[in-house]
């Protein structure tokens, strides 16, 4: 005999989230789909809040002029100003120009090659048009005029540093660019460019060498005075004599008796004696002064970013672009960079016992450290040092990830293997295999969670690393299980590209995914392992769809983290707004989306459906939606409006029976649904601005049909 059930599912959604899968490959009361909220703590599935803009938008064009293939755009505003200094345009960013009614304006790679600032604020800029295509046209008025920039920012920096002179600690946000440049900005999203220093003077010739022990001496062709000091430090280059071959030393003496032949004396890696002899082929740089090598031509796809001793490490791919440094607290040269002293030509870095670890890009299997405390010392000065990882492993790309120190061990991957720098000291380093079929296909992928965990990518999907409290080892646990059949659909040669970071206050990890079919990172999917799914296991998938973040972050802000990211239009990215806008006029569409229910758990049976309910917070007047398909039947679109109920202070509010704070009390909101089949799915949908949604659970009120029902008859 039928009979009426009320089944209550306080969190049906706990699972994967995966809009490719079919219901079948997760159990029934999964999420296919979760886009643009938040897995709060409370099980609850909040809208989550938009971006905005950190830094400025580039001014309206308002005129153009042609002169050959040199093209000129007018802005409506100054694009560079000097209190507060806000550099919108640098000469050597790349622009995107398009001209609707002049096709010969058009350019994707508009490289801006002069700015005028004379006229403010109609301030101008000229760039060489692509398609080098001759035209000769006057200043024309032209509001159809759009220039953005067209280039990726690759990082994103949380730089914090000491000021010496004003006694505090002074915050900057750090970016750096696809086409090698570096820009700060101020708390208010105000740019500045940080350029190259100025290389220091070249050192006079060599005229002759000597040694004793491991003390060098140098004469120079010419006086050093105004050049070198005692304590400064050199590089010291001989292509005949491997002796005299050292990296960042400090000068012991100097000697200027003779203005034409002074000399220098440092210290070599190894004792050796050589009377005064001819020398032509020592070539002599100044460290102290910080020769500044040009980036290199090669493309620059990824950049690593670390503060240490106060200053701003940044490293870039693409060999010969050697690792730099900028101080944001030396006032002798602000907004410079320059070569970190004596460091190899790395393109990832880590920091594990306060030295920096980095990579080779020619030595792939190289592990370089540099001196305790001190970034400007490697490859052997000091106690500076490099440990080679499995030469002849098989492995033809090298070293591909360091990840986060974890419980004192310091653990580096190659695309399929693991090991691990076990010790204290250089004395004491030694390798350990971790694992021969699980490696790291991103640095920048791996996260740090609280004091607990670290996880990390591979090619298969992405893993936790997991310290056992039995013996101090490892173990790994696989994290995108739920979400695996996504995940090898995602573009795999953006892997190696994914970010990821920590947003504690959400509780989540967040990384930058290229979907399939995109070249570029194109959502966020976040993961937070705090709520246990149906299955017993803890975490559940999230993401935000359509955001283009290429590289992403954190930074403290108002007391609290805030996600960062820099997209591929060279616009700094700043989330939780505290609206439900992107961008601030964009409405978020927050959409969940079920597979297949069956309240009874039986999926032969037929039921007659005919409430059906949700359980959420009421915050403020607004409306959403809610798609209920039973089997293959057409969908019944149900409107639910979020209404704040009950009493309030000053009104209707009476002492001793109204209750307070009842506005955040679950309310039951039960709707007629129809419909005859054995399971039920829903889709809740809200793309309205400015409102929240806050849903914990649904309610399901049908009659049960006997399975006997179902006997076809003769």
């Amino acid at each position: 005999m039928p009979r009426r059930t009320q089944i209550f599912q306080k969190i049906p959604w706990t699972g994967g989230v995966n809009s490719s899968v079919d219901p079948g490959v997760l159990s029934s009361n999964e999420l296919v789909q979760a886009d643009n909220l938040v897995f709060a703590a409370s099980s609850s599935r909040l809208k989550r809040e938009g971006f905005d803009y950190f830094d400025d938008p580039l001014p309206a064009v308002i005129a153009r002029s042609s002169t050959g293939t040199s093209r000129t755009l007018q802005f409506a505003a100054s694009i560079s100003t000097t209190v507060p200094i806000n550099e919108l345009i640098v000469v050597g960013e790349r622009l995107r120009v398009v001209v609707p009614a002049t096709a010969g304006y058009n350019s994707d790679a508009a490289i801006v090659s002069a700015i005028s600032t004379t006229s403010l604020p109609n301030d101008t800029i000229t760039y060489t048009f692509g398609g080098a295509s001759s035209l000769s046209e006057t200043l024309t008025a032209d509001a159809t005029v759009t220039a953005t920039r067209n280039y990726d920012i690759i990082a994103v920096h949380d730089y914090w540093y000491f000021d010496a002179e004003s006694a505090t600690k002074d915050q900057l946000l750090m970016a750096i660019t696809n086409q090698g440049l570096v820009f700060r900005y101020d708390l208010n999203g105000k740019r500045k460019q940080i350029v190259p220093g100025v290389s220091s003077p070249s050192l006079p010739a060599t005229l002759e060498r000597s040694s004793t022990g491991t003390v060098r001496t140098l004469k120079f062709a010419s006086s050093l005075t105004g050049l070198l000091d005692v304590g400064s430090y050199i590089t010291v280059a001989n292509s005949s004599d491997g002796n005299y071959l050292v990296q960042s030393v400090p000068v012991l003496s100097l000697t200027t008796t003779t203005l034409t032949d002074d000399t220098i004396t440092f210290n070599g890696l190894a004792s050796y004696t050589e009377a005064t002899a001819t020398e032509i082929d020592a070539i002599v740089t100044d460290d102290d002064a910080r020769t500044v090598t040009p980036l290199a031509v090669f493309p620059i796809t990824s950049a690593d970013t670390r503060t240490f001793n106060n200053k701003f490490l940044f490293t870039m791919s693409g060999l010969g672009n050697t690792p730099k440094y900028y101080n944001a607290a030396d006032d002798d040269e602000p907004d410079v960079w320059k070569d970190l002293p004596g460091a190899p030509d790395g393109s990832i870095m880590q920091e594990h016992q306060s030295r920096i670890w980095m990579n080779d890009k020619t030595r792939l299997d190289y592990l370089h450290y540099c001196e305790a405390f001190n970034e400007t010392k490697w490859l052997g000065l000091g106690d500076s040092g490099a440990i080679i990882l499995g030469q002849g492993d098989g492995d033809s790309a090298g070293i591909s990830s360091i990840l986060p120190p974890f419980k004192g061990r310091l653990i580096v991957q190659k695309g399929n293997k693991t090991r691990q720098v076990i010790g204290e000291d250089p004395a004491t380093y030694l390798v350990a295999p971790m694992s021969d079929g699980i490696g790291g296909v991103s640095h920048k992928a791996n996260v740090a969670v609280d004091l607990d965990d670290v996880y990390f990518m591979s090619n298969r999907g992405f893993h936790s690393l997991i310290a056992t409290d039995t013996t101090g080892d490892f173990a790994t646990a696989f994290l995108s299980k739920k979400v695996q059949p996504t995940f090898n659909t995602w573009n795999s040669g953006r892997l190696k590209y994914t970010q990821g970071t920590y947003i504690s206050n959400l509780n989540s990890v967040a990384w930058t995914v290229a979907e399939s079919g995109q070249s570029k990172a194109s959502s966020i999917w976040l993961y937070n392992p705090t709520i246990q799914g149906e299955d017993g296991q803890q975490g559940v998938w999230y993401r935000w769809p359509n955001i283009f973040a290429q590289s992403i972050s954190t930074r403290l802000s108002d007391s609290s983290v805030r996600i960062i990211g820099g997209d591929d239009e060279g616009r700094i990215l700043i989330g939780q707004n505290g609206r439900y806008t992107d961008y601030e006029t964009d409405g978020i569409n927050y959409r969940l989306k079920s597979g297949t229910i069956y309240p009874d758990g039986n999926a032969q049976t037929i039921k007659m459906f005919k409430k059906f309910g949700l359980l959420f917070k009421p915050r403020g007047r607004f409306n959403f939606t809610v798609y209920f398909k039973v089997d293959n039947a057409p969908v019944q679109a149900i409107s639910f409006a979020q209404t704040v109920t009950g009493d309030t202070l000053g009104g209707t509010f009476i002492l001793g029976s109204s209750s307070l704070g009842n506005a955040s009390i679950l309310a039951p909101y039960m709707k007629d649904v129809v419909g005859h089949g054995r399971g039920f799915s829903i889709e809740i949908f809200q793309s309205g601005a400015d409102a929240q949604v806050e849903v914990y659970g649904y309610i399901v009120e049908y009659e049960s049909a006997d399975i006997a029902d179902e006997v076809k008859e003769d």
